[in-house]
């Protein structure tokens, strides 16, 4: 059985990827704004850092929605 942990998330900047509170990097393939509450999953090594895999968003926080730099660069829009 796969760890979960619940936790706040602290920075979208990156691309797939958002900062949760526990101090966990975790895969997302969404983009979830900076405040809301998740759950993440332990799962096979992602990259060199990630390890953890959103499996949930418990509460969505209201604003502060960064698009994730490669899909700037890239001219992509992002909705959220």
């Amino acid at each position: 059985m796969a760890q979960k942990l619940k936790g706040k998330v602290v920075s979208n900047k990156m691309t797939n990827t958002v900062v949760v509170e526990v101090l966990r990097l975790a895969h997302t393939t969404e983009v979830i704004p900076t405040g809301s509450s998740v759950v993440i999953e332990s799962t096979r090594p992602i990259s060199r850092d990630k390890r953890w895999k959103v499996i949930s968003v418990e509460k969505r926080a209201g604003g502060d929605i960064q698009e994730p730099v490669a899909d700037v660069l890239e001219g992509n829009e992002v909705t959220a």
